[in-house]
């Protein structure tokens, strides 16, 4: 779309504390409970008004309702896709991962289900 942007890696086992903050902002709890399992990617649109995203589709969602790429593009296409990424992440339970207290049973069965899901839809 030729949008400008700019690129920041984060190294996610040692999280730079901008990193934290706009993460914190765009769940908004400061500080956030899960705040050492917060993870990439995060939309901030500088200057736009709008609190930062996370979450991939929803990230991709905001940026196609923005700024479409095409009007071509039909509803009936869009919400294949969007049944492609609720099915992927049906198979891909993260969340539970996140959540569970480190090094506890319930982090455990949460991460045997993600990879079962991983070996699911490779």
């Amino acid at each position: 779309r030729g949008l400008p942007y700019e690129r920041c890696a984060v190294n996610l086992a040692e999280k730079p504390a901008n990193f934290t903050q706009v993460y914190s902002k765009a769940v908004a709890f400061s500080p956030h409970p899960t705040l050492s399992r917060a993870k990439v990617p995060i939309l901030e649109e500088l200057g736009g008004g709008v609190p930062p995203l996370v979450e991939s589709l929803v990230i991709c969602e905001y940026l196609e309702d923005r700024w479409p790429a095409s009007e071509a593009r039909s509803a009936q296409r869009r919400a294949a896709c969007r049944l492609f990424v609720d099915r992927y992440s049906a198979a891909m339970p993260y969340m539970p991962l996140l959540r569970a207290e480190e090094g506890s049973e319930a982090e455990a069965e949460a991460r045997r289900a993600l990879e079962e899901g991983m070996r699911a839809v490779d």
